[in-house]
């Protein structure tokens, strides 16, 4: 039992210590007004809102690869929610391409969080087809 409370503390608190600085960035971000200028140069690039969600869906995706998906979403979401107005795009629709999108990119090579397992090292080590498979098939979308 206090194995099973010890990594959920810590889980818990990496978890809330992503979400702390990704706020304070987000804070930072916002009184420098760099969302207003992300904003200004979407529109200036197009007024489509197609352009807008493709946009909106290679950031998130591109972010989603380097971080967790809420950090991103306390980050990348008060920069592109009011642009959602502007575009005429359903908040409810700007919402599950946030969602799909770092869910994407969560799973794709370089990081690939979502594809590793919690115990890496058992799942090298074992004979499980499947790992092997797994295994195989993570080495060769990284790249190597």
């Amino acid at each position: 039992m206090v194995p099973i409370l010890t990594r959920s503390a810590i889980m818990t608190g990496s978890v809330m210590f992503l979400c702390g600085t990704a706020s304070i960035l987000s804070w930072i971000l916002s009184i420098n007004q760099i969302p207003q200028m992300i904003g200004q140069l979407i529109i200036h690039l197009s007024n489509s809102p197609l352009v807008f969600l493709l946009l909106c869906n290679l950031t998130f995706i591109l972010i989603g690869c380097i971080l967790e998906g809420l950090p991103a979403m306390l980050i990348l979401v008060p920069i592109f929610l009011p642009l959602t107005t502007q575009f005429g795009v359903s908040q409810l629709h700007f919402g599950i391409l946030v969602i799909a999108s770092l869910g994407i990119g969560l799973f794709l090579p370089r990081s690939a969080w979502g594809s590793t397992s919690p115990a890496p090292l058992q799942s090298w080590i074992s004979g499980n087809p499947l790992c092997r498979l797994r295994r195989i098939l993570f080495v060769c979308s990284s790249g190597f």
